[in-house]
């Protein structure tokens, strides 16, 4: 049989060059998790289109310091990241550009 890498970038874990994902058995278990598994549910979406109703156009990003403006993507930002605390409520609009970037270096820092 041979065998190659996870497709997850810096996993070293050896799969079967056929599998159907690409994925080790842990990545497989984790890309099948939906969005309420990974805390963003009905509550979640209900305070971020509470937040959405209530902004004032023009209110700066918490993230980058740029004005937020209706038509844009926002996305409800955890103050405290849920990588750090599993209990940690959505409580801030954000750019979705900034919350990407901010995730990716969390994700990248925590691995590290």
């Amino acid at each position: 049989m041979t065998l190659r890498v996870c497709n997850v970038v810096g996993c070293g874990t050896l799969v079967a060059r056929n599998a159907r994902s690409g994925r080790c058995p842990l990545h497989q278990a984790e890309q099948r998790r939906t969005r309420d598994d990974h805390g963003y549910g009905w509550k979640h979406r209900q305070r971020r289109a509470h937040l959405l109703r209530s902004l004032n156009p023009g209110t700066p990003c918490p993230m980058c310091g740029l004005p937020m403006l209706a038509g844009q993507q926002l996305q409800l930002d955890h103050a405290i990241p849920l990588a750090l605390d599993s209990e940690s409520q959505g409580n801030r609009l954000v750019h979705a550009n900034c919350n990407a970037a901010a995730g990716g270096r969390l994700g990248h820092a925590l691995r590290n």
